[in-house]
């Protein structure tokens, strides 16, 4: 992110790491640590403060910022998120996994069916279409399987987002592009998606999941550089 020029993208949608630990991810989620990057939650909340003040850089004066988060650090990320100069929803999105329940500590807690999202945008950037509603329903194991990751985001929700946010035709970045679930349904909403992933086993899924998607938009013939 460092590297690319001001002002590149209409919209950054993306899932980072969480900033927890490993063992408690795996505590609930199978094969979590293939979804996760850092080592330790302080090298997340690192990585998730230079990805800000990159993001804030990097979208067009009328763009948003939309961000998957664990409320562990809701204040802290928001507190952040206004330093580099967005404008920051008071409330999260929050994906309701209707097939999925999470509990490590079943004894001593609910279950865990939510995912929550952060909504930052530019000083003058307006919402594409008005939303009623801040929370979403859908499935979540048959995408986690089709991406071969773990904390692949279903394209129904990024979808829902980028109806929210969004004009087609716009160009949308993930910087934490994993097997490229939510560049998929950039692609599918008709935007024009880019994105970068260190993981190289992740990178070419991703790579071979998008031109997938391609093919079923401009068909069989569509070549690929």
């Amino acid at each position: 992110m460092e590297s690319l020029p001001d002002h590149q993208f209409d919209h950054i949608v993306t899932d980072p790491d969480y900033g927890i630990s490993v063992d408690r991810l795996e505590a609930s989620v199978g094969d979590a640590a293939s979804g996760v990057a850092q080592a330790t939650i302080q090298h997340s909340l690192d990585d998730l403060t230079r990805f800000l003040i990159q993001s804030e850089r990097l979208i067009r004066p009328q763009g948003f910022c939309v961000f998957w988060y664990d409320l562990d650090h809701h204040e802290k990320l928001q507190e952040l998120a206004r330093d580099v100069g967005f404008r920051v929803q008071r409330w999260p999105l929050t994906w309701v996994k209707s097939d999925y329940r999470s509990n490590a500590a079943p004894s001593h807690n609910f279950c865990k069916n939510v995912e929550y999202a952060m909504v930052c945008r530019k000083p003058n950037a307006v919402l594409a279409q008005v939303q009623m509603s801040s929370v979403f329903s859908c499935p979540s194991l048959d995408t986690i399987r089709r991406f071969n990751h773990p904390f692949a985001k279903p394209i129904d929700v990024s979808k829902w987002i980028f109806n929210a946010i969004a004009i087609k035709g716009q160009t949308t970045y993930d910087p934490f592009l994993g097997s490229g679930a939510i560049s998929v349904a950039a692609a599918q909403w008709g935007l024009r998606p880019m994105g970068s992933e260190i993981n190289i086993d992740h990178y070419s899924n991703a790579v071979l999941n998008i031109q997938g998607a391609y093919r079923v938009l401009l068909g069989e013939n569509v070549r690929f550089s």
